[in-house]
């Protein structure tokens, strides 16, 4: 058995003597101060790779001997920290048209707070240090270091999920940023329809007590000579159950219409419902919206 052992081990080390060393094209600035640049840090056990020259150099590029080109026109990821702490994970790649590299894709990982990933075909998210705020898109061609929400129309997203600026508009952050349909229902109905549930006021958290809007349309596509016929929205509000009612219309000819919105403020885990009552059976579209506001 020690033999075997022994053979193994004479075996492995000379696999070990048989692996090609890496070779180097150049070199990496020595520390300014003579200490060693990988350092490791007992109190969080990691290594630390230390910069002590002071540039934004990239400290570590990646690429592959197989691009075509390679290495004149070769695309490379580079892995970059700024005096700051702010860290970059950039991608390139090689434009035949400029005879340079293009920025492709950007990491941005700051010490304040921030962060951004972008490309340079425009799409991209970031965040912004001093608002908090999430921005949709983030253009990384244009001001990589501040500010970080550099288009003037983006999209932002404030810490408590709402939006705040819309196309260049700051939206009142006393409402919801803009307003979402939470219930849509297109089809036909028949004769009268009664409490019809269109919707469940959340127990909760959005949309529990909120600014609402109802609407309902009704269009006659097979005739009942003579019919008339009124909506009603049903709901609950702050004063208790509630309703609202259109005017009574006719609504028996094809493409006689009856339409109804209404609006108000929600109590939570309430039914929102609609009753459209006749006297005849005429056949009709019928759409509806839940909007909160």
């Amino acid at each position: 058995m020690k033999r075997v052992i022994l053979l193994l081990a004479v075996a492995l080390s000379i696999v070990m003597v048989a692996v090609p060393q890496t070779t180097t094209t150049g070199t990496f600035p020595p520390p300014n101060n003579g200490s060693t640049a990988l350092t490791y840090q007992s109190s969080n056990s990691t290594y630390h790779f230390t910069r002590t020259d002071g540039t934004f150099s990239n400290v570590l590029v990646f690429d592959n001997s197989s691009t075509p080109g390679y290495p004149l026109t070769n695309d490379f990821s580079a892995d970059s920290v700024n005096i700051d702490g702010q860290r970059d994970m950039i991608t390139y790649h090689y434009s035949n048209n400029t005879q340079s590299y293009q920025r492709s894709s950007l990491l941005n990982l700051d010490q304040d707070g921030h962060f951004a990933l972008g490309s340079s075909s425009g799409g991209g998210i970031a965040s912004d240090p001093a608002t908090g705020d999430t921005c949709i898109p983030y253009n990384i061609l244009a001001n990589v270091e501040q500010p970080v929400c550099n288009v003037p129309s983006s999209l932002h997203i404030n810490t408590q999920g709402k939006l705040s600026q819309y196309m260049g508009l700051p939206l009142d952050a006393g409402g919801n940023g803009t307003s979402t349909i939470a219930k849509a229902i297109n089809g036909s109905a028949s004769g009268t329809v009664s409490n019809y549930l269109a919707w469940t006021t959340p127990a909760n958290g959005y949309g529990a007590t909120e600014y609402y809007e109802v609407s309902w349309v009704g269009v006659v596509t097979s005739p009942a000579s003579g019919n008339t016929a009124v909506a009603t929205w049903n709901f609950t509000d702050e004063s208790g159950p509630n309703s609202c009612s259109s005017g009574l219309a006719t609504f028996g000819s094809v493409g006689n219409r009856l339409e109804l919105t209404c609006r108000f403020y929600s109590a939570p885990n309430t039914p929102v419902s609609i009753t459209v009552s006749m006297a005849g059976n005429p056949t009709y579209a019928s759409h509806f919206r839940v909007i909160i506001h």
